[in-house]
């Protein structure tokens, strides 16, 4: 793909792909609703199906000369939105899934993610309130 940057290929490896679901549980920690959290935030409302925001963002990136993304889920527990955009556009897109190793199951999480086809598990620590010494094995 020609790209405005020149005959090469242009891959972006940290896209949040903020699906209706990220809204909704952005909202339940504030007590709000999903439309409240967008219209806060000044943003668009993505659509119900996350299928249909994968061919937004592939057409934005078409529009950009972008060939390929990671797309991150960007809430624990918002894998299949993901998984759903990664099936519209394989060629496209990969994913990488946020997890809170801090929560009951998170390790199961992360393994059903990886074995439904995401490619790799994003930790967050500022946001989870935990420190990468919290996670070594006891003694």
């Amino acid at each position: 793909m020609l790209t405005p940057w020149g005959d090469f290929a242009v891959t972006d490896a940290h896209v949040h792909f903020f699906s209706r679901k990220f809204f909704s549980s952005l909202g339940d920690q504030a007590g709000q609703t999903a439309e409240q959290v967008a219209e806060s935030a000044a943003w668009a409302l993505p659509p119900e199906d996350p299928a249909e925001l994968a061919r937004c963002w592939a057409a934005e990136f078409d529009a950009q000369g972008v060939n390929r993304a990671a797309l991150i889920s960007s809430v624990p527990g918002d894998e299949a939105s993901v998984e759903s955009a990664m099936a519209v556009c394989p060629d496209r897109f990969f994913g990488f899934c946020m997890v809170n190793p801090m929560e009951d199951g998170a390790l199961e999480r992360a393994q059903i993610a990886l074995r439904c086809g995401l490619h790799a598990v994003c930790l967050f620590p500022g946001m989870h309130r935990y420190t990468l010494s919290d996670l070594a094995p006891k003694p």
